[in-house]
């Protein structure tokens, strides 16, 4: 059997590539499955999942590795199932019968366990009890720091700012924000009967404050989501100590200075919540779009200002919406000349597909996300990403890099188009490029028919076209599949624009006639 994991096929029996590393392990098991294993279980599970390859040890001196073999593999795999059953063992199983074989290399019996990542609801996976919660750094099992554990706690709940806090009243509202959120819910809503309505009250309406239902008096507390998005700063800061949201307008990633800048706590912006900080930035953010004049097909004015002002509101609403407000790091959203970033504690809950794709939402903050979309700031759940993918795409810019850790999520928007990031390649080479975006697979002969349409090509050869392909493929830029007159070639997955290459496929297939 063929081994799952992608570079490895253990063509010598000593080797020392691939090396251990954040998703790799090697362990021996002659003649039992080590206890040393449910360490590292809990580690890929509680990090970005990883490969566990029993029956291989590891020679430190040399720097190698060595197929030793399972004596016993069908004893070492039924006490694997047997111990994932039993909760004094582990909290949760995780693996499926298809993540666990046998393989056969050179006469000798190792096993392959592929431990997925575990979804956010079952983290944090410890061995035995909560003090054996691990996580994965580069080629090691560590435990837990209290902040990691922590965080795996309080984001394992479906809504996290729905807590009910005791001992916060209207005091600890900033009520001018109140106001200002009001005025915008009555224009949204052409509802001005909302102005003078009492903000107490108003704030009870739209779910600030909710009634305690444990208690016998059900009394209205207000919620952690509600605090966050309205709350004085020393009162959010109370509850969040490390509650930080920072706006910083730079020239480029390695310049010192900032030309402007938003920040919890600056002598300019004292009482900044969530509300105010966005209502801020917003304004400030669409000066860093570049207004270009770009025309479509009809010769008019394209719209790649509202398009992009439109990708960036929802950027920094998502930021705000999925942040982890219990981290001691900050909410950034910076500005360089080429590109928009935006940084927030919290992994991501969905994958990067379902997000640029808009087909999936699981919202960490529940009373800030309803709260945006009360004022028309943030429209139906998931929309968001697919319109970050389809400005990209319509605009031709450089595809959007979503970055998501075991805490963190960075969203990177550009603002220059492909063109810029195809640096080496000549002009054909980078008008294939181009056409592999607007069609995800193709053949050598339908790319030169539809190429030889355009002016500059009408008079190339095929032998052309084949071979500013070929350079494609051998910069690693287009892939293929198949042989002969049925070989396809598309962008290989990962380079710039290849998921939004996936997503225009995804469109195409969804607006096709059923």
């Amino acid at each position: 059997m063929v081994s799952k994991f992608p570079f490895t096929d253990f063509r010598s029996e000593t080797f020392s590539v691939p090396r251990e590393g954040i998703t790799l392990e090697y362990k021996t098991a002659e003649f039992s499955l080590p206890k040393a294993f449910w360490e590292t279980y809990s580690a890929f599970a509680n990090t970005d999942g990883g490969v566990i390859f029993l029956g291989i040890a590891e020679d430190k001196s040399k720097g190698q590795y060595n197929i030793t073999g399972v004596s016993n593999p069908n004893d070492v795999i039924k006490t694997l199932w047997n111990e994932l059953a039993n909760k004094q063992i582990v909290n949760h199983n995780i693996l499926h019968s298809d993540d666990v074989f046998r393989l056969k290399v050179f006469k000798k019996d190792i096993i392959e366990i592929r431990v997925p990542k575990a979804s956010y609801d079952l983290r944090p996976i410890y061995y035995k009890n909560r003090d054996n919660t691990y996580v994965r750094t580069d080629d090691g099992d560590r435990i837990a720091t209290p902040e990691q554990f922590k965080y795996m706690v309080v984001d394992s709940q479906e809504q996290i700012d729905t807590e009910l806090l005791n001992n916060y009243d209207m005091d600890d509202i900033n009520e001018e924000t109140v106001k200002e959120y009001k005025q915008l819910y009555a224009k949204n809503k052409n509802d001005p009967s909302v102005l003078t309505q009492d903000n107490y009250q108003f704030l009870i309406d739209k779910g600030v404050f909710r009634r305690d239902r444990s208690t016998s008096d059900k009394t209205y507390k207000l919620t952690a989501g509600g605090l966050l998005f309205f709350g004085k700063l020393n009162a959010i800061i109370n509850r969040f100590p490390g509650f930080q949201v920072d706006y910083v307008k730079k020239k480029n990633v390695s310049s010192v200075d900032w030309i402007d800048r938003v920040s919890t706590g600056d002598m300019n912006f004292e009482d900044l919540n969530l509300f105010s900080f966005y209502q801020i930035v917003e304004k400030k953010i669409a000066n860093g779009i570049p207004d270009k004049y770009q025309q479509d097909e009809n010769q008019t004015r394209g719209s790649y200002f509202s398009d992009m002002k439109e990708s960036v509101k929802e950027a920094v609403v998502n930021s705000l919406m999925h942040a982890y407000y219990d981290a001691d790091f900050p909410v950034k959203i910076t500005d360089y000349d080429d590109y928009f970033e935006f940084f927030n504690p919290g992994e991501m809950r969905v994958t990067k597909e379902e997000f640029l794709r808009g087909s999936v939402s699981r919202v960490r903050n529940s009373v800030i996300a309803t709260l945006f979309r009360r004022v028309g700031i943030a429209e139906r759940e998931a929309k968001g990403g697919r319109t970050i993918a389809e400005t990209a795409i319509n605009h031709h810019l450089k595809s959007p890099e979503i970055t998501t850790k075991a805490d963190s999520t960075k969203i990177v928007l550009w603002k220059t188009d492909l063109q810029s990031s195809l640096h080496g390649l000549n002009s054909l080479e980078k008008a294939i490029t181009e056409f592999a975006i607007e069609h995800p697979a193709f053949s050598i002969p339908e790319m030169a028919k539809e190429m030889k349409k355009k002016s500059a090509y009408k008079d190339f050869s095929t032998y052309k076209f084949r071979s500013a392909t070929n350079s494609l493929t051998d910069k690693q830029i287009l892939v293929f599949f198949g042989n002969g007159k049925a070989r396809k070639y598309y962008l290989k997955t990962g380079t710039s624009a290849a998921d939004l290459s996936r997503i225009k496929l995804i469109k195409f297939l969804e607006n096709m006639p059923h």
